[in-house]
């Protein structure tokens, strides 16, 4: 069988409700032609007949099942050693996308010579899917723009608000990717993608971004509230340090990194006074509260909380006003 220019790999856990969406909207790519390859991490629900059943009618999705649950980026570094597309694309259980996306992105990392592209997120309510917003700023028209590694660093402080580029979800050149044995760092529990791209920087490769938003990010109830383990974070920071290695004399790398691994910790004390609230642990609480930094901290998550209220807002508004 031919190999298609695009797998995409979809690790997925109890995702009954969305995975027959998820995968539609990556076989409906236009112009390209795909593969769909989806790791059921042992989903409690019927996420894997569901999944069986769209493999039985369509040779293009494959549904691969783990031994165990391990997490996502063991699920996705299966997918990525069984993909056979010259470009692989992360696509999440419960989201979307445009379906042009692919042809676009392809287009893209032609044009700028680029390993990597990706595109904005439009963000929408799993309840109310027309209130969408995008996760980037937008202008008129849509614009173009590289991003290199200590800029990367730079645009994803722990406590800098929603418009990260670690939530993007980039087309990675799979070529690229396996000359330079880059895979997702199974330890990890959060930002295992915000990780492989710092590797595939760190190794100087390539990143466009566009603001045009072609990916559809489901904005899910139960994952409003996910709280995060302070050992999670530790892993994190081990991880990207670890990725920065070889880079990390250069005086902007360093300065960048010095002030991600600031606003990791920030949000770790943060994290750990919240955790000292909740349970009443007043004296370890009080002794978190005297440092200036949590406070600094702390309303910066205010206003990051307000900024999304503000844009949830405002999308609700344009669907009232073309209703």
């Amino acid at each position: 069988m031919r190999a298609p220019e695009v797998s995409f790999l979809i690790a997925a856990y109890d995702a009954a409700a969305t995975i027959e969406a998820a995968i539609g909207s990556a076989l409906a790519q236009q112009g390209v032609s795909v593969e769909v390859i989806v790791v059921d991490d042992c989903s409690r629900d019927d996420t894997a007949r569901r999944v069986a059943a769209l493999a039985a009618g369509d040779p293009r999705v494959v549904l691969l099942a783990q031994a165990e649950n391990a997490g996502p980026a063991a699920a996705r570094n299966r997918a990525l050693a069984a993909a056979r597309g010259d470009w692989v694309a992360i696509l999440d259980a419960d989201d979307l996308m445009a379906p042009e996306r692919s042809r676009r992105l392809i287009e893209l990392a032609r044009q700028t010579d680029s390993e990597m592209v990706a595109d904005n997120a439009l963000r929408f309510l799993d309840e109310e899917p027309a209130v969408a917003w995008p996760l980037l700023p937008r202008r008129e028209p849509d614009h173009c723009f590289m991003v290199d590694l200590a800029a990367y660093l730079g645009r994803n402080a722990m406590t800098g608000g929603d418009a990260n580029l670690g939530y993007l979800k980039p087309l990675f050149s799979r070529h690229f990717l396996e000359a330079h044995r880059i895979a997702y760092d199974e330890r990890l529990r959060i930002g295992e993608d915000f990780n492989i791209v710092l590797k595939a920087l760190a190794v100087w490769g390539r990143f466009t971004i566009t603001s045009e938003p072609l990916y559809r990010y489901r904005m899910l109830a139960r994952s409003l509230s996910r709280s995060l383990a302070p050992a999670d974070l530790e892993a994190l920071i081990a991880a990207n340090e670890a990725a920065l290695a070889g880079r990390i004399e250069e005086p902007r790398v360093r300065a960048a990194a010095a002030a991600y691994r600031r606003s990791a910790e920030d949000l770790m004390a943060f994290t750990a006074f919240r955790g000292a609230i909740r349970q009443r642990d007043w004296l370890p609480a009080t002794r978190r509260a005297a440092d200036p930094r949590l406070w600094l901290t702390l309303r910066r998550m205010l206003a990051n909380a307000r900024e999304r209220a503000r844009a949830e807002r405002a999308a609700r508004r344009a669907v009232a006003g073309s209703a």
